[in-house]
């Protein structure tokens, strides 16, 4: 980590009147990982020692805290995680635990002990895992009938899969059919509501053959690991909805049911009071001022987003920017912090 030393105490100084609040999903090894939400366990300790040398790692609280008073701590940074994977618990929290930098999980209730993947991992595991589908596949989305026939990409080997494992919906072409699927439902399904994507996944099981039943390293937090990633205190649980829809795209009596019972449930099980939540896919084009002000009648005292920026000491404690956090090393990771504040 060579480099770290001279970005880091650039950043020091750059920072003395901003914050940053940066989201990860996953800390983890994945085999594939399409959706770019894997940080492994060596980055993220990288990352750890970045922020503790360099910064002033806070909680969400203490920063939300300090937005009332209009006082921001020098160099401050906060680390949020979406969705509720597992290896936060397994795999996060100790490496937080042993550089002491606290960390606030925003969790989705709908799985939670379900033993069902993520909707969008459910599709990778269906279409870009190594396995045989009928001829054609047949799908009802948003009401509208979608049919692929897969010709050659009906059987999709262990070969392929180990020579296309590092694609990602970022690159701009797909390498076989089934990613050309994979991309194009992905698209479609973002814009529905949790029943009508689970329906869409019910019927993509149905076809394919494959079950239902969840990953090890793909599922979702059970309700006791819930209560121990929240035990000591060092990690914060917020809420993140039920069924990680796009709130935009609900109507209003839909969104307070999304959120307020995500509340509700997390504090069942935890036996306690939340006061973070995040939106879904965060995007300001995934959630409306309506969304804003139901989140704070509910009670929250602040909610993050996902637009790229720095927190100033006047930013809406409702719209908090994040910066999404990719599977660098060190070096790059206070590279890439450096490039967002010059």
């Amino acid at each position: 980590m060579g480099r770290i030393h001279s970005a880091s105490r650039w950043l020091r100084k750059k920072m003395s009147n901003t914050a940053l609040i940066l989201l990860y999903h996953r800390v983890a090894d994945a085999p594939a990982d399409p959706q770019l939400l894997c940080v492994s366990p060596s980055h993220f300790a990288e990352h750890l020692e970045v922020l503790r040398k360099y910064a002033h790692p806070i909680s969400l609280q203490q920063l939300t805290d300090a937005l009332q008073v209009g006082h921001l701590p020098p160099r401050a940074v906060v680390i949020t995680f979406d969705d509720g994977y597992v290896d936060n618990i397994t795999n996060a929290k100790p490496l937080l635990a042993q550089a002491d930098v606290p960390a606030t999980v925003f969790v989705t209730t709908d799985y939670i002990g379900q033993m069902r993947e993520f909707w969008w991992d459910e599709l990778e595991r269906l279409l870009l895992q190594p396995n045989t589908l009928p001829q054609k596949l047949s799908l009802k989305v948003a009401g509208e009938l979608q049919e692929w026939a897969l010709g050659k990409a009906t059987t999709y080997s262990q070969e392929e899969h180990k020579r296309y494992r590092s694609w990602s919906v970022l690159e701009t072409t797909d390498p076989t059919p089934r990613h050309t699927i994979y991309r194009g439902l992905h698209r479609q399904l973002l814009g529905l509501s949790g029943q009508e994507i689970a329906a869409s996944l019910q019927t993509l099981q149905q076809q394919s053959g494959q079950g239902t039943k969840a990953r090890p390293t793909h599922r979702p937090m059970e309700p006791e690991e819930i209560v121990q990633l929240a035990e000591g205190g060092l990690v914060e649980v917020g809420a993140h909805t039920m069924t990680h829809p796009n709130l935009a795209t609900l109507p209003i009596a839909a969104q307070r049911t999304e959120i307020e019972r995500s509340k509700t449930e997390l504090e069942t099980i935890l036996g306690g009071s939340l006061s973070s939540f995040s939106y879904p896919f965060g995007t300001q084009a995934s959630y409306t001022p309506k969304t804003v002000a139901l989140v704070r009648e509910i009670g929250f005292s602040c909610a993050c987003a996902n637009f790229p920026d720095v927190v100033w000491k006047r930013c809406d404690r409702y719209q908090l920017p994040r910066i999404v956090v990719r599977d660098w090393n060190g070096d790059e990771f206070a590279e890439r912090l450096r490039g967002l504040l010059t």
